[in-house]
This record gives C-alpha cells, sequence and structure tokens, in this order.
C-alpha cells in the first residue's frame, strides 16, 4: 500500500480533528479522528477485515488506537473542504472516518461522517483519477435509477477539492457473505424488484455477454463456469435463470451482486459501495 498524499487526506478530514492513521502513516488503510477514546472505536470498526486471521488483526488494531494510539500516525488538520460540501445537506458534521480504496488508477476513498450526536449521517465517495471519476459518476446514476426506498439516496454530487465526490444517506443493514443458494433474506428483497425484462437462458444474459466480450470473443470458459454455477443453482443455459438472478442479477445491466440487506432494504450495485454502519471491501 503506497503512502496517501496529505492533501487527499487533508480534503476528507473535518476541519480541526486531528486524524490517527491505521495501521501507520506508510500504508494507511484507515483515517480515524484522534480524539476520544470512544471516538477512535467507533471509527476503527470500518477498518476492512473478512478473514478470521484479519479479524482478529483488525481488533488488535481497534484496542491499540482506543487505549493507547501514540502520536506517530496523527496528522493534524487545520483546515479543509469537506465541510463546506456537506454542510448544506448534513449540517452538523462533527468527525470523519476515510477508508482507502485499493491502490491503482481507480482508487476511490469512503468517508463516514457522524455529527455530535455520534450519529451516522451519511457516506461519502471521493476519487481524483479520471477512472475514479468515472465510476462516481456511474454510481450517481446507478443511484438515482433504483426504486425508492431499497438503497441510499444520492443527496449531493460534485467537485470537492482536486477530484469528484458523492454524497450519500446511510441505511441500516448488516453484510451477507455470498453463497449458494443465496440467503433466503435475500429472496423478499429479489421479488421486491420490479422486473424489467423476461428471463433469458444463461448464455444471453447480458452479465455473461459482457463477460464474454472482455476476453475478446472466448465464449467456452465463462459458459463453463455459468453452467456449474446453474447446475448449483438449479438452472441450466438452456433453461430458466430465476436462481441464477438471485446471484449475479437480473437481466438489467445495473444489477450485481446482493452485499448488504436490512428488513426493509438493501444495496445490490457496485459491491465495494459502503452503506449501513460498517464498511468493507
Amino acid at each position: 500500500m503506497e503512502a496517501i498524499p496529505n492533501g487527499i487526506v487533508k480534503t476528507l478530514c473535518v476541519p480541526g480533528v486531528p486524524m490517527l492513521a491505521l495501521p501507520c502513516a506508510e500504508r494507511p488503510r484507515l483515517f480515524i479522528p484522534a480524539r476520544k477514546g470512544l471516538d477512535r472505536w467507533r471509527a476503527s470498526s470500518l477498518y476492512p477485515a473478512s478473514r478470521t486471521t484479519a479479524r482478529v488483526y483488525r481488533l488488535f488494531l481497534r484496542l491499540r488506537a482506543t487505549i493507547w494510539p501514540g502520536d506517530t500516525s496523527i496528522l493534524p488538520v487545520e483546515a479543509s473542504p469537506l465541510r463546506t460540501f456537506v454542510g448544506d445537506a448534513v449540517p452538523g458534521v462533527e468527525t470523519a472516518a476515510i477508508l482507502v480504496g485499493t491502490t491503482g488508477p481507480g482508487r476511490k476513498f469512503t468517508v463516514a461522517l457522524w455529527d455530535d450526536a455520534r450519529r451516522l449521517v451519511g457516506f461519502l465517495k471521493y476519487g481524483e483519477t479520471a477512472l475514479a471519476r468515472s465510476r462516481i459518476r456511474n454510481e450517481f446514476r446507478m443511484l438515482g435509477e433504483i426504486p425508492e426506498g431499497v438503497g441510499p439516496r444520492a443527496i449531493k454530487f460534485g467537485p470537492l477539492g482536486e477530484g469528484l465526490a458523492l454524497l450519500a444517506t446511510p441505511i441500516e443493514g448488516r453484510h451477507l457473505p455470498a453463497g449458494l443458494p443465496p440467503s433466503r433474506l435475500v429472496l423478499p428483497f429479489q421479488e421486491s424488484l420490479q422486473e424489467h425484462a423476461p428471463p433469458v437462458s444463461v448464455d444471453r444474459h447480458p452479465w455473461i455477454r459482457a463477460l464474454v466480450e472482455r476476453i475478446d470473443g472466448e465464449v467456452a470458459p465463462p459458459l463453463k463456469w455459468a453452467e456449474a454455477l446453474s447446475r448449483r443453482t438449479g438452472t441450466s443455459s438452456a433453461g430458466g435463470t430465476d436462481h441464477l438472478e438471485q446471484w449475479i442479477g437480473s437481466t438489467e445491466p445495473r444489477m450485481g451482486f446482493p452485499t448488504q440487506i436490512s428488513p426493509t432494504t438493501s444495496s445490490v450495485w457496485e459491491p465495494s459501495y459502503t452503506v449501513g454502519n460498517r464498511t468493507e471491501r
């Protein structure tokens, strides 16, 4: 993980709130407010971890950040355009935590925002590269297309610092592990979606067709994979796709893998998009 330019961090911080880099300033994955121990504990829960060993390491980092943060990784922030950008949409933002995206030309940053009552009031996506900006624009369009009440709502979109930012509302929920068959908690949401197109065979599904195009028309490998997936979900390339769609999405290209669900809401677009009270990549 390469070092993050201080300019980006200062753009995304709340003015006057020093930030602590985890696990260290040389290889940061997460920046959290270096104020009260309770603030550090809450914000450090956003540190990404999926495997058991990673979750144990995250617990160690959270305890260290809460009890004995030290001062070698603390970055003072005296000025930032963040509060001006979010002020008219989510007033009263007091603290923020910055999740650093995967290194590469499309790297984005996800910022969780809390008010003075320690309530999560929004998530902000930020990117400076051309690819990151393009993905944020696409995400903004997708948020405007999904049915109302089934995902976060975009509340502000525009330039911020040297990049582009998208501010969205949080929703309550928890992450569901990906697996086959799909979790039964996903099925009511799947059934509630408006049907935009009739079912098609696996080999005609837009997701499979797009995959074939990306590998220069080599049809056999993705279809072999799709056939195996179909057998596990009770479908076939010559039959329907009801169960398969619950895994790879409906025939609408904008649909993707279910990543988070609550009793009434869920998000099924970009897998890395962060909603709810926890962020994982």
